[in-house]
């Protein structure tokens, strides 16, 4: 079991149900909230994060995005885990998030032993940036991007250039900057002109 649990089940013990009807007076939301309270105290955190999603296409409260990132974290979704857990903390004036703001943080300190951020800039920062394989932001980037920690393959693609690569270790729960030396242009020859075949 993916350590943070403590931290989960202080969180579902203030589901109760006079807050759920407080906050939430919508009553599939509700439903699909304590549906995916229980799943999580049987074990199925995939299960439940279905639930949860469900419940956030209803209502994105930050207390049902602060669900989805706890199951995410119980699923080793470090990366997913991270960014919802940010978003949801970041509604400070919230009244479920300032009373559970204690047991948030723990559940933050625990996903950031696991995720770094980065930020990648310099003068071939144009384009797309891909992580091992896959796209995670365009460049040039507004904010950092959150990066599992350990060993990242990093390439830059830009539509006419030669794409960069970088070897990267992610060191975790710190910020990681890479910068980009200006891409090489891609140099297109023409192909020659035909020859008119001889009559």
């Amino acid at each position: 079991m993916i350590r943070g649990r403590a931290a989960w089940a202080f969180l579902a013990g203030t589901l109760a149900a006079g807050e759920l009807a407080a906050q939430t007076p919508n009553p599939q939301v509700e439903a699909l909230l304590r549906r995916g309270v229980a799943l999580r105290q049987r074990g199925d955190d995939a299960g439940a994060l279905e639930q949860f999603q469900r419940a956030r296409a209803i209502a994105d409260e930050p207390r049902v995005l602060a669900q989805i990132a706890l199951a995410e974290q119980a699923l080793g979704r470090w990366v997913d885990a991270a960014r919802d857990l940010r978003a949801a903390v970041a509604h400070e004036e919230d009244p479920w998030i300032r009373r559970n703001a204690a047991a948030l943080a723990g559940a933050r300190d625990e996903i950031m032993r696991h995720v770094g951020g980065l930020t990648v800039q310099g003068p071939g920062a144009t384009g797309e940036l891909r992580i091992d394989g896959d796209r995670v932001a365009a460049l040039p980037m507004s904010d950092p991007t959150v990066v599992l920690a350990g060993e990242r393959a990093l390439e830059v693609r830009r539509e006419g250039y030669a794409p960069w690569s970088h070897a990267l270790t992610v060191r975790a729960g710190e910020l990681n900057r890479v910068e980009v030396p200006a891409l090489q242009a891609l140099v297109i020859t023409p192909p020659p002109p035909a020859i008119a075949p001889r009559r």
